[in-house]
């Protein structure tokens, strides 16, 4: 049985190494198009709507994966999936108040009013 092996094994007939596992692709292709499209990265870039409602935020929510939605749709949606609305990505349920959006639409309000007061002194 020795020799068998031995001349399979230098006629190069040997079995290949075994290959490595396939990764997924983690990363979007460039050129845009990907998920973080949606991804909010700076205070400047916070959503004014829902994603999902399409309406002004009321009780605004943020997943793990930086996405904005209203806490009524958020949760009517993880009835339906465990699953970003916008990206896929698993949420296990985990909506935490958006306090930066809260603040950011409370100065957008303010600043607001303070025009129309601005446009009543004529």
């Amino acid at each position: 049985m020795r020799s068998c092996l031995s001349a399979a094994s230098s006629a190069g007939t040997a079995s290949p190494a075994p290959s490595s596992p396939k990764r997924e692709e983690t990363e979007p292709a460039r050129g845009g198009g990907g998920d973080s499209d949606y991804e909010v990265h700076s205070d400047e870039e916070l959503p004014f709507r829902c994603f999902i409602c399409r309406n002004s935020f009321t009780s605004p929510v943020v997943t793990k994966c930086k996405h904005y939605f209203c806490e009524k749709c958020a949760l009517e949606n993880y009835k339906k999936s465990t699953r970003c609305f916008i990206c896929n990505t698993q949420t296990n349920g985990m909506f935490n108040p958006a306090k930066e959006l809260e603040a950011k639409l409370a100065r957008r309000r303010s600043d607001d009013e303070d025009d129309d007061d601005d446009d009543d002194d004529d």
